[in-house]
């Protein structure tokens, strides 16, 4: 249910898109539907098969939603299974985050895209080897917008940000419906049907309340609730991508940030997101300082943060002020270089001009003499 009261809903066998209900339970319309990809050998042989034949193919149908759930602001965040109509198994834009108009507004910024495992094997020898991409079946939004699937071929969580990065992931192995059909208690993730964010509250030993943030998972191989508790490394981040989220318009409140984006790399130095949100932190700080050079300092140590992060995004816009400020700041000297450079240039190219025309004046002189 959105914020506005509308009710969406997705089918079994229904291809055309998520359900729309307005608030007296009618249906208004369908939206947000998968695009079909098209298979290359029934394009080829459809030059050369007779329509019966044709219609002895089956339909190329787009993949069916697995799941929906709204977040704050009205967004439908929807999950699919892997297409398998194009003669291949292909996972691209698994996660959707669709607007009202049933557009596709899901960010896509991070080093790999919202649908579970980058990378996977689609063959092996090996008879127990999982194979092919994630199958995710559920999505929930937490307060801060970051995002959690669930994949039940392996049986892992995967969480990102709200621009797409790929934060952590959360499940312990060997799970997901591959591993097993044992149906007693287990850690592990065998048979995903559900999942949400859960808060809860309560008083830690120092007298102190703590705000909790877990993720709860029904399974339904084991038919039980699995609840995981965000460890200090995912609460940092939380926090880290919350606040950030939130707004970070003072030179305040990016310092606040970027402290606990240093304990996050501290912990683990090889954590891209860290150094990239260090770098926004220090754009942010670049606007409220005293003085040119420690703005000129300021970007470049975003710049070097940029690039421990791997993003030529924001790297280019670090630069892109860098360049701009040395350009302000030695305008003139630049301008009377360029001058004097082009004046010079125009001299040189003047007295050229005039050597070779004294020169052919001689030779012709000689030559008439």
């Amino acid at each position: 249910v959105s914020p506005t009261g509308r009710v969406y809903a997705i089918a079994e066998q229904v291809y055309e898109g998520i359900i729309e209900f307005n608030k007296q339970g009618d249906y208004n319309r369908y939206l947000g539907q998968n695009d079909v990809v098209a298979n290359p050998l029934k394009e080829l042989l459809r030059d050369y098969l007779t329509d019966e034949q044709l219609a002895s193919f089956a339909l190329t149908l787009p993949p069916l939603f697995t799941s929906i759930s709204t977040d704050s602001k009205g967004f439908i965040y929807a999950t699919s299974y892997p297409d398998t109509e194009s003669g291949s198994v292909t996972s691209q834009n698994m996660v959707k985050a669709i607007n009202t108009s049933g557009k596709d507004c899901m960010k896509r910024n991070g080093y790999v895209t919202p649908n579970g495992d980058a990378v996977y094997i689609s063959s092996s020898p090996n008879a127990n080897a999982i194979l092919g991409p994630s199958y995710l079946v559920d999505v929930t939004i937490n307060k801060a917008g970051n995002f959690t699937v669930v994949d039940e071929v392996r049986g892992r969580l995967f969480t990102y940000d709200s621009d797409g990065n790929l934060l952590y992931i959360a499940g312990e192995q060997p799970g997901g419906t591959k591993q097993g059909t044992s149906s007693s208690l287990s850690s592990s993730i065998i048979k995903p049907v559900a999942i949400d964010y859960l808060y809860r509250s309560y008083i830690d030993k120092n007298g102190q309340e703590v705000n909790e943030e877990i993720i709860i998972v029904a399974d339904q191989q084991s038919k039980s609730l699995m609840y995981y508790e965000t460890t200090e490394f995912g609460r940092l981040v939380n926090q880290a991508t919350a606040a950030y989220t939130a707004g970070v318009d003072t030179a305040e409140k990016a310092e606040a940030v970027r402290a606990i984006w240093e304990e996050v790399r501290q912990r683990n130095t090889n954590y891209e997101l860290a150094y990239l949100g260090i770098g926004k932190c220090l754009l942010v700080e670049s606007d409220y300082v005293a003085t040119k050079d420690e703005q000129l300092e300021l970007y470049q140590e975003a710049m070097a943060n940029f690039k421990l992060a791997h993003s030529g995004t924001y790297y280019s816009k670090a630069f892109g002020r860098y360049r701009d400020q040395v350009l302000k700041d030695n305008f003139s000297w630049i301008m009377t270089g360029a001058v004097v450079l082009v004046l010079a240039y125009t001299g040189y190219i003047v007295y050229k001009t005039v050597k070779k025309r004294q020169a052919k004046k001689i030779r012709v002189e000689g030559g008439n003499k």
